[in-house]
């Protein structure tokens, strides 16, 4: 049985398949490992009933480095 696709062809289609797997690593990277926490994206869930008038208003402590 003769083959379908000549191995240059196959190369190719080898090749981009990787290159696409690997935009979508950078995509991934990008977007979901690399924000920052104070994006609103991430935001960490408050242990204790906190008001931020005392620090914010009063002191002027920035919220990045409570």
């Amino acid at each position: 049985m003769p083959q379908v696709f000549h191995p240059p062809v196959i190369l190719g289609i080898k090749l981009a398949l990787l290159a696409t797997l690997g935009m979508i690593a950078v995509v991934w990277v990008t977007f979901y490992k690399a924000l920052p926490a104070h994006s609103g994206l991430l935001s960490p869930s408050q242990p204790i009933p906190f008001s931020h008038k005392h620090h914010v208003g009063d002191d002027g402590i920035d919220c990045r480095y409570c």
